[in-house]
């Protein structure tokens, strides 16, 4: 993987907490204690690392996004791609990949894609790569696990120079949810046409814009 930074620490220092925090408590008061801070307990990255080690219960069948619907795949892809959007863990969406995302009126959304953000090998993400992304859920061919999410949409096009609409048949209030999660990947068009049938797989592997790329 290329380096950058882990967060396994992270995400162990908070299951500890949550764990610890679980149980009852007989004190009455109103609780004046300073907001727990994972921070405080995680020392500050120092520089890059050389490759990173995460534990999965089982062996990742695919890193395909379009079949990514179980832990292992999903926690690879987390740290190898990005979103069109971000979930917080307030739950509020975020811009992602899209830095900024407007409904001019209630069945069109408008994206507009951040500058200057690259793909692992080192080419520049279009509107292109967002539209090819998004259209494999429509594929019938290609049998996604996410194609229900793209039921109401009527065609997803580029609209600018780094801008991508998607038209919708009726309203969908939980459409940018999904595209801040697995539905909302994005990968290089141009590495999508090259893989074909082996993208994902050993042989084809990924070419997203995330923090890690895989080897």
């Amino acid at each position: 993987m290329r380096p950058l930074r882990t967060s396994a620490a992270v995400l162990t220092a908070a299951l500890i907490a949550a764990g610890c925090s679980g149980g009852g408590s007989d004190d009455k008061s109103s609780g004046s204690g300073s907001p727990f801070q994972i921070t405080n307990l995680t020392p500050a990255a120092k520089g890059p690392v050389d490759k990173v080690k995460w534990s999965l219960y089982a062996e990742p069948q695919t890193l395909d996004y379009a079949y990514a619907f179980d832990y292992p795949i999903n926690t690879v892809l987390a740290n190898v791609c990005e979103n069109l959007l971000r979930l917080t863990p307030e739950m509020k969406i975020e811009p992602g990949l899209a830095e900024k995302f407007t409904n001019p009126d209630p069945l069109t959304w408008v994206y507009t894609l951040r500058d200057g953000v690259k793909f692992h090998d080192g080419t520049p993400l279009t509107p292109r790569d967002v539209v090819a992304s998004l259209n494999r859920h429509r594929d019938p061919a290609v049998g996604s696990s996410y194609s229900t999410v793209f039921k109401d949409v009527e065609s997803i096009t580029e609209t600018g120079p780094r801008e991508v609409t998607v038209k919708l048949t009726r309203p969908n209030v939980l459409l940018n949810e999904q595209l801040s999660a697995t539905p909302g990947i994005i990968e290089s068009a141009d590495f999508l046409a090259k893989a074909g049938k082996d993208y994902g797989n050993p042989q084809g592997g990924v070419d997203c814009t995330g923090p890690f790329a895989v080897k």
